[in-house]
């Protein structure tokens, strides 16, 4: 049986994608609000933890006049049945497996203080992980940044955004 964070992933790249676009929106650091979306797709993410199973993803919107954007949306993962105080702003779908009778609450990660103190911890130092394009790194504040980096869109609720200057995929 795949994890929950590999059931997340595959979940998005698919039937996810519309639950995904619906979040967006509704969010207040969304800048594209009023905007026509024509279409969106998951560009990259990365495993922060598989306890609680945390996923960092960059999604790329398409929208009917002008540019893409990308956005930075950190993904968090839950039991339903521990998701009672989750505000309903926060929360993106349920995710179920016809191979468990376990159902996750897949919400905005950034919601709870336990993953922004990891983001914050991780940022502090160099955090170096795999993800689909290869490998990424996420610098801390007094780290030299290389060349081209590709930068997200940071979510203003987290302290830990403050810290994390940028994702970046560097292949490989």
């Amino acid at each position: 049986m795949a994890s929950w964070p590999a059931r997340l992933i595959e979940y998005l790249e698919r039937d996810g994608r519309q639950a995904l676009a619906d979040y967006l929106p509704r969010q207040r650091w969304f800048g594209a609000k009023g905007r026509q979306m024509v279409g969106m797709r998951l560009l990259d993410h990365a495993v922060l933890a598989e306890t609680p199973p945390t996923v960092l993803t960059i999604v790329a919107i398409e929208f009917q006049e002008g540019p893409a954007e990308r956005y930075f949306v950190p993904l968090l993962m839950m039991p339903q049945a521990e998701a009672g105080d989750v505000s309903a702003q926060d929360r993106l779908f349920i995710l179920s497996d016809s191979s468990s009778t376990e159902h996750m609450c897949v919400m905005d990660a950034t919601a709870d203080a336990d993953v922004c103190r990891n983001l914050w911890t991780e940022s502090e130092t160099d955090f170096y992980g795999r993800d689909v394009l290869g490998h990424f790194n996420v610098y801390g504040p007094s780290r030299q940044v290389p060349p081209s980096p590709s930068h997200c869109d940071r979510r203003s609720d987290c302290p830990a955004n403050r810290v994390i200057p940028l994702l970046s995929s560097i292949g490989g």
